[in-house]
């Protein structure tokens, strides 16, 4: 796609996004060293340099939907300098409460709050524009420029399609994909046998908000230890982590986690794409194997063994994707409502979703040494019956929060304090 382009299509992913809410993907960096507004504002301007999709406003319209170039806006729209607050988290809070306005303006602000040790830099994106990995990109490329690198020459790729995903799949990957989808088409029947952990209700109403849950998992800690006896990762541990939470605040049904793959090692290149590239799959284990974090962390290595996650996410993302991929895209909002209303919504008063984002580390680099705190929030979904799960990774800890809204905060409280627990027996039982 020609770098000169004022606009650039929006993908079904972008279009079902739009129905489902401004959904917010937010990260939190505190720093030792200030940050002043030419700093941001010169950081903002390059990063849309590099993601020209970040300097682009949501058009909707009726055959296909767009993102196009909005000259109206500029970095110093996109930058706030916060005043110094005797409550950080409290204006933390308030301030990522905000919504952003795809359609009014760029999909994405920063933040800086200026604090005694130096400044809390807050980045938006919404998810309409960028998932989390997209949203790391971004992140990346404005440390970089905060650090005084120059403005990149060329602009990373900005196609976005799901056509992508395919370039290097292969023979073998084929016939892979068809097993998956083989047993996507057998997803719908599995629903009635999962445990159920909420009831649809009305979309709440007021402010999002979050409750977090940090564990250590890093080399030498008792939860990694864990993870070596039983041969697992650290993402095979947050799994079973919840898998051991759903049979707790259920009665009956098999535990069952959906939790996102990155579909990004399917590219033919490794350069950053701020785009929505991830799916969702899913596992499920008998009440019997979820009695305790051990024993659900052996089973669901076991399972996920067996998995290529890039091909499996590939699967169902496309047995979402049948048709929509060329229905006009006003045509796909409807159905997505639809969809949403009935399947989506059904779907998910069963089992918990998770999106593990993974190490910030990376991500953070060109900081140095400067970082002394780091995590990523949201998004919280109105229309969802259960809180949406962000897991990240930060100099060896594992950071969950619980993503919901104001009216959901004692769920969120409940299911924050017995996750806690669950990894506390478990740390015990590696002893």
């Amino acid at each position: 796609m020609s770098e000169a382009r004022s606009s650039y299509p929006a993908q079904p992913l972008d279009v079902a996004l739009t129905v489902l809410g401004r959904e917010h993907l937010q990260v939190i960096v505190d720093l030792d060293r200030p940050i002043d507004r030419h700093e941001a504002e010169r950081a903002v301007a390059g990063t849309v340099a590099a993601f020209p999709l970040l300097g682009c406003r949501y058009v909707p319209g009726a055959w296909r939907d767009r993102w196009v170039t909005d000259p109206t806006m500029s970095a110093t729209d996109a930058v706030q300098l916060l005043d110094p607050a005797a409550d950080p988290e409290t204006t933390t809070r308030e301030w990522l409460a905000r919504e952003i306005d795809e359609r009014a303006g760029w999909p994405w602000r920063v933040a800086v709050l200026p604090g005694e040790r130096g400044c809390r830099l807050l980045v938006s994106v919404l998810h309409v524009a960028a998932d989390g990995a997209g949203t790391l990109a971004a992140v990346r490329e404005l440390a970089r420029l905060l650090m005084g690198g120059t403005t990149v020459e060329r602009p990373c790729p900005v196609e976005r399609h799901v056509g992508m995903l395919f370039r290097r799949l292969g023979a073998a990957g084929l016939v892979r994909l068809a097993a998956g989808l083989l047993r996507e088409t057998t997803r719908p029947f599995e629903v009635p046998f999962l445990a159920r952990t909420a009831t649809a209700g009305p979309p709440p109403t007021g402010p999002a908000t979050w409750r977090t849950v940090r564990v250590d998992v890093g080399e030498g800690s008792a939860l990694r230890e864990l993870c070596r006896v039983r041969n697992a990762t650290v993402n095979d541990l947050l799994v079973a982590a919840l898998a051991v939470l759903v049979r707790r605040v259920s009665t009956r049904g098999r535990s069952g986690c959906f939790y996102t793959a990155d579909l990004r090692r399917r590219l033919p290149d490794d350069r950053p794409r701020v785009a929505n590239l991830s799916a969702v799959i899913s596992v499920s284990l008998p009440r019997a194997h979820a009695a305790s974090l051990p024993d659900a962390l052996a089973e669901v290595a076991r399972r996920t063994s067996r998995r290529r996650p890039d091909v499996d996410g590939l699967a169902a993302l496309l047995f979402n994707l049948p048709l929509i991929l060329c229905l006009p895209h006003g045509l796909v909002r409807r159905l997505t409502r639809l969809v949403f209303a009935v399947w989506i919504r059904r779907l998910l008063t069963r089992g918990l979703l998770v999106t593990n984002i993974g190490p910030l580390d990376p991500c953070l680099a060109p900081f140095g040494d400067l970082v002394r705190d780091a995590t990523f929030v949201g998004p919280s979904v109105r229309g969802l019956p259960i809180p949406v799960l962000t897991a990240t990774g930060f100099c060896g800890d594992l950071t969950i929060h619980f993503n919901g809204y104001a009216e959901t905060a004692p769920e969120l409280e409940r299911l924050a304090a017995e996750l806690e627990t669950i990894f506390d027996d478990g740390r015990m039982a590696s002893r």
